[in-house]
């Protein structure tokens, strides 16, 4: 998800941050369905993002 900035509206995560945040959400999404039941909509929608963004 995006990060908040003081509480108020979600910044933009870009570079690292946003690469580092939607390979957290891709392994999590790995774990817990495995290979077969790994998705780009899984990972976007777990990350709060859309497909073209990964």
């Amino acid at each position: 998800m995006s990060e908040r900035r003081g509480g108020g509206t979600p910044t933009r995560r870009r570079g690292a941050a946003l690469e580092n945040a939607i390979t957290d959400v891709a392994w999590d999404v790995l774990v817990e369905h495995g290979y077969n039941g790994f998705a780009y909509e899984a990972v976007a929608a777990r990350d709060g993002t859309s497909k073209p963004v990964l």
